[in-house]
């Protein structure tokens, strides 16, 4: 066995490809945050973001205004105006600027870390000047009669780094914003556990169904990201292309994507088919149940439903598993034994029903037969499932009014 070899025994902390993966991952999922709020139309709703495009995100609103964003992951210290990396961004957000002026509406800079957070009655004017966040909060002051000395130094050694004027550099500072992202070893669990539950409609999602929807999302980020393959770019001029391979729509993600997304997540995970939970109530007061109990009675089968009732629960709980693994596959499957069980039933009731007044009992037998003889002969067409299932779901369709054990009557009125 694998896991009987040194080589298996200790994780390689020399291989550094699953760290610079999970960094790009964090940008990705940073992406799908955003595409969530706007789905529910918080703050800044974008209608469509472009990926690895003039910045790592681009948030574009629906007046065409255009929102940049630059996602940093660090294991350092807290971020500050001195910080390399922070002194690299600003200078991408002055080409940004110089490029495409008061088009881009905001600048944000994203990072796991938090930022150096000193206050203007701080004693060190050092300490002052290195700090991102006062930084900003002095730029955007518009009281002060005259900028502080420290504000100043940290300026100066921007616009040397920028390679800008201070009109340039100011211009941009007012419309950045420092954003303290999720953890980086945690980003995937807020998204299942906090941002998808927050979207309308999400919070029916197991948590099964929820991680495969954040994944799916992920991965239209992932794509964009990249050089996606692009029939376009095969007619386009090569200056309208990047790589051969990608042109600009290649790179946008519509907010009807991720909408488009989240619908059919929560289509299949309500798998519509299956009747209300029955672990919700006793199985005695649920309206079902009562529906359940009556035509039983009915017909006859006095005897059998306390057995159906238990045998209900156990299939609803065998499909609601199968579904977390393969919401489609637990979808077909049910289909096709709720389809078996009433050609059964269907075949045998035509039959029964015109011999006996009171049918119910020889046409469970019938089906007990029926059943048996599927589960050995041809096991493939109810997808394997067995004997409790098919009387489980045979349960489901009589609640469902879908079957019957005697001549239909009317529910309401039978005591």
């Amino acid at each position: 066995m694998e896991s009987s070899s040194p080589l298996f025994d200790h994780l390689d902390h020399n291989d550094p490809g699953d760290s610079t993966l999970n960094r790009y991952r964090y940008q990705h999922a940073y992406g799908v945050i955003l595409a969530l709020a706007s789905v529910r139309k918080t703050a800044v709703g974008f209608q469509s973001i472009y990926c690895e495009h003039h910045e790592d995100l681009l948030g574009v609103t629906p007046d065409l205004k255009v929102h940049a964003f630059q996602v940093k992951t660090t294991n350092g210290d807290k971020w500050q105006t001195t910080t390399p990396a922070f002194c690299h961004a600003i200078a991408r957000f002055i080409e940004l600027h110089r490029k495409y002026g008061e088009q881009v509406a905001r600048f944000h800079f994203v990072s796991n870390q938090d930022f150096s957070r000193v206050g203007r009655d701080a004693q060190s004017n050092r300490d002052k000047a290195k700090s991102p966040t006062l930084l900003l909060d002095i730029c955007k002051d518009t009281t002060l009669e005259a900028y502080p000395e420290y504000f100043l130094d940290a300026c100066d050694r921007l616009t040397d780094h920028c390679h800008c004027t201070m009109e340039e550099l100011l211009s941009v500072l007012k419309r950045t914003v420092l954003v303290l992202g999720p953890s980086l070893n945690g980003f995937m669990h807020e998204l299942v556990a906090e941002h998808l539950p927050k979207t309308l409609g999400t919070t029916e999602m197991s948590i099964e169904s929820a991680s495969q929807t954040c994944r799916e999302l992920l991965e239209l980020f992932t794509v964009a990201s990249g050089l996606p393959s692009d029939p376009d770019a095969r007619v386009l001029p090569v200056e309208q292309t990047k790589s051969g391979t990608t042109t600009v729509e290649a790179k946008r993600i519509c907010l009807e994507q991720v909408q488009g997304v989240l619908g059919r997540r929560l289509q299949r995970s309500r798998l519509g088919a299956l009747p209300d939970d029955p672990t919700l109530e006793t199985l005695e007061q649920s309206k079902g149940a009562k529906r359940l109990i009556k035509k039983l009675q009915r017909g006859g089968l006095d005897a059998q439903v306390r057995t159906m009732q238990r045998r209900k629960t156990t299939a609803f709980d065998f499909f609601m598993r199968w579904q977390h693994r393969n919401p489609v596959e637990a979808e077909q499957a049910l289909q096709a034994v709720q389809a078996e069980v009433e050609r059964c039933h269907a075949d045998h009731h035509v039959r029964i029903s015109s011999e006996h007044e009171v049918f119910g009992r020889k046409l469970f037998a019938a089906m007990d037969k029926e059943f048996e003889r599927m589960i050995i002969n041809q096991p493939h067409m109810i997808y394997n499932v067995g004997y409790d299932i098919l009387f489980g779901v045979t349960a489901m369709r009589t609640e469902d009014c879908i079957l019957w054990w005697s001549e239909p009557f009317d529910l309401e009125e039978a005591t």
